[in-house]
């Protein structure tokens, strides 16, 4: 599932020309807990991209994401958050 998630998130920067500048991507897994209790494995990272997309040289920011891991035994395609 990690795999299909970096691979997915790698497609994202690639095919959209708002972050096809980004050159950093962090990644670190993590583990959640819900107000219920539950406890969900995800990972926590951010993409480094240029501030202005337009002019490569801006300064650069992050984008923090977070992806949880799905409960289901049969999980569809993952779920980003920026």
């Amino acid at each position: 599932m990690k795999k299909l998630f970096i691979v997915l998130l790698s497609i994202l920067i690639s095919g959209n020309s708002s972050f096809g500048q980004a050159n950093v991507l962090h990644v670190k897994s993590k583990k959640f807990k819900t107000s219920s209790g539950l406890k969900i494995d995800g990972q926590v990272g951010f993409l480094e991209v240029p501030e202005n997309r337009k002019n490569p040289s801006s300064r650069k920011i992050k984008l923090k994401y977070v992806h949880l891991k799905s409960l289901s035994k049969n999980p569809a395609t993952p779920v980003i958050y920026l």
